[in-house]
């Protein structure tokens, strides 16, 4: 049986750890956004999404989800790795984990997470696994239907097994281009 000076220390534990997380959570080294996908290959739609979260964040944590059984074809973890680095250096941390579990994931993360990026499709799904994480906000990213590109990794990875060069310009990042004939080779 817990007497009254036990109880008053552990509220005194409660507020002290409290306050303390409230405290590195607002500290600006830790304003880092998290970004999750399978990113079956990184188009230059989730390349913008990076882009303009390093504008706004301190650091952008990747993680790329590989699941067991893929349903759909997509590169290696290596040349997905290897495109984002070409593109970003060290500027992006990735890692990777075999489900979408958020507490894992975040659990994962070298740097502390406060932003989860989330395509207007993943918002309500994020947002249930959310509340046991309430230090973190989701940022939106809404898919702009009307571009004219349409871009998408489906076509991305229709054009490479085409050997279409002009279509796979369009959907992917430019400096990835040089990488076409070795991205396509990892798809046979």
């Amino acid at each position: 049986m817990l007497n009254t000076q036990d109880i008053i220390q552990k509220i005194k534990d409660d507020l002290y750890l409290t306050g303390k997380q409230t405290i590195m959570d607002n500290l600006p080294e830790n304003q880092n956004a998290l970004f999750i996908g399978k990113f079956r290959i990184p188009t230059k739609a989730h390349i913008g999404i990076i882009e303009e979260a390093l504008k706004k964040f301190n650091h952008v944590v990747v993680c790329i989800v590989k699941a067991k059984k893929e349903t759909k074809k997509a590169l290696p973890l290596d040349i997905q790795e290897e495109i984002l680095e070409t593109i970003f250096g060290k500027k992006i941390t990735v890692i990777t984990h075999s489900t979408g579990n958020l507490t894992s994931i975040i659990n994962k993360s070298p740097k502390r997470i406060r932003y989860l990026l989330a395509g207007t499709d993943r918002v309500s799904g994020y947002e249930s696994q959310l509340s046991r994480h309430p230090s973190l906000s989701i940022v939106e990213t809404k898919r702009d239907e009307s571009s004219k590109e349409n871009i998408s990794a489906t076509k991305a990875i229709e054009a490479l097994e085409d050997g279409d060069e002009k279509t796979f310009k369009k959907m992917m990042h430019r400096k990835t281009w040089k990488m076409f004939d070795k991205i396509k080779e990892e798809l046979k």
